[in-house]
């Protein structure tokens, strides 16, 4: 019977602070997002703090919250503050019924003031598509307690390229000045001959004639006798 006085006890404050907060249970996503932004403020103002800081990052695929700060002017609150647990509700995904209906699953669940803080930073930031991916992205969600607005920060990185380009002239050397390699001695400018075709079938000028093969002729004794008899 103790068990379940707590449980209404607990129930009852549940529904005061919803009343408080002015707040129904939420049933979509929107509805939790808003009811958890209601909720978070109410329950900062309870704690005396006038701000809180999310920090986050994210680059190479992936990203992160690096730090939840809870503040009174430019004061940090007590670390033990965050680590105090709180109800809220999530969307854990959507229930789907026949004909291609669907709606949100929505749960409440408890958790530390600043892990719950920090699932309300991924929510925000879902809308931000892929801020972990490439270069990435940073930034900084601000709640203002006092004028109850919440204000995110968002940075993308961009790579960016710088062209340098460069160019040299040649000097033009006169003709008269020699090359010279690499001990000083000047080097003769190469010696170009162009040879020219030959025409009807001479040699071209300069080359040099083609040898002329020897041949024996056959002699005719019986003519050669008859010349010497003579």
């Amino acid at each position: 019977m103790g068990k379940k006085k707590k449980k209404s006890t607990a129930k009852a404050k549940l529904k005061e602070l919803e009343k408080l907060c002015g707040l129904n249970i939420p049933k979509t996503n929107a509805e939790v997002r808003e009811y958890n932004r209601a909720k978070f403020m109410y329950a900062l103002q309870k704690v005396g703090a006038t701000s809180v800081k999310i920090q986050y990052d994210g680059s190479g695929d992936s990203g992160s919250v690096e730090s939840v700060s809870m503040y009174n002017g430019e004061t940090a609150l007590d670390e033990k503050i965050g680590q105090s647990y709180i109800s809220y509700y999530e969307v854990q995904g959507a229930t789907n019924f026949g004909g291609g209906k669907s709606v949100d699953k929505v749960v409440r669940v408890t958790n530390k003031f600043d892990d719950a803080l920090e699932e309300f930073a991924y929510d925000i930031l879902s809308d931000k598509g892929s801020w972990g991916d490439n270069d990435g992205a940073y930034g900084t969600i601000t709640f203002d307690v006092e004028t109850k607005t919440i204000e995110l920060d968002h940075n993308i990185r961009i790579m960016d390229t710088e062209n340098e380009m460069d160019s040299w002239e040649a000097e033009e050397l006169e003709e008269e000045e020699p090359i010279c390699d690499g001990e000083g001695d000047a080097i003769p400018p190469p010696r170009v001959v162009t040879p020219q075709p030959s025409t009807l079938g001479d040699p071209a000028p300069g080359a040099a004639e083609p040898e002329k093969e020897e041949t024996e002729e056959e002699v005719d004794t019986d003519k050669t006798i008859g010349i010497l008899a003579a």
